[in-house]
């Protein structure tokens, strides 16, 4: 239970953001969010986070994606901020 609860941290965690959105894999499972979701862009230290929301909500930690910066933090800032935008 715990390796589960740990396991963002301790195992490797792909993303992947092309023109039609940002997928994730995680222990074989893969997630997928078209860009048209996405509504609010904010940036972190160790990542950005993605939300459908255009503010911040209670549902943030449910709906949201957090993807951590890995060797090309600005050029993800800017990928991201061309796609993600307010209403």
């Amino acid at each position: 239970m715990l390796l589960l609860s740990l396991s963002r941290y301790l195992l490797p965690t792909r993303y992947s953001l092309d023109e039609k959105g940002v997928e994730i894999s995680h222990l074989g499972r893969r997630q997928a969010c078209p860009w048209t979701q996405l509504r609010r862009l904010d940036i972190h230290e160790n990542g950005i986070f993605l939300s459908p929301f255009t503010r911040a909500s209670r549902l943030d930690s449910f709906r949201g994606y957090f993807l951590r910066f890995g060797r090309e933090k600005n050029s993800i800032i800017d990928f991201a901020r061309t796609h993600v935008a307010p209403e």
